[in-house]
């Protein structure tokens, strides 16, 4: 259950983010750029509370893991 919801807390964390922002490799640094072409939408809107619910599963997850 622990890499579950590690697993469900990533996965979250790369639905908000990646929809949102662009990630440049400038020599060994990574930055977030906001796209320039976002679009709050409703589409946005589905992958964002998908989203927040990865996360919350993976952290009831991992309290889970650690009550039981």
């Amino acid at each position: 259950m622990l890499y579950k919801g590690i697993l469900f807390i990533l996965i979250g964390a790369f639905l908000i983010i990646y929809e949102k922002y662009d990630i440049k490799k400038i020599i060994k640094d990574r930055i977030f750029l906001i796209k320039e072409d976002f679009v709050y939408d409703s589409y946005y809107e589905i992958k964002l509370f998908l989203g927040i619910f990865s996360i919350i599963v993976g952290i009831f997850s991992i309290i889970n893991y650690i009550v039981y």
